[in-house]
């Protein structure tokens, strides 16, 4: 399955010339409470028309964790198919 994930992304960089759509990411959050990553959640889908959906539940406050922080943790999970 990830190889066929993998397989349309390339295709789908090749028809928009190298580029890929910038997913579509919805980062929730909980204020004054520390951080937890362990019971943190993410959901990766990737639609039928290329478009990367990412919801992202945080266990705690997002304050001290960095956009490039948060890119690397997200991309630590799978990307689903199209149903």
């Amino acid at each position: 399955m990830k190889r066929n994930v993998e397989s349309r992304l390339l295709q789908l960089e090749k028809q928009h010339g190298g580029t890929r759509i910038a997913p579509m990411t919805l980062v929730v959050s909980q204020f004054g409470k520390e951080l937890n990553l362990e019971t943190s959640k993410c959901k990766r889908t990737l639609s039928r028309n290329g478009l990367l959906t990412q919801i992202v539940e945080l266990d705690g406050s997002r304050e001290g964790f960095t956009n490039e922080q948060l890119e690397a943790w997200i991309e630590r999970f799978p990307i689903e198919g199209p149903q």
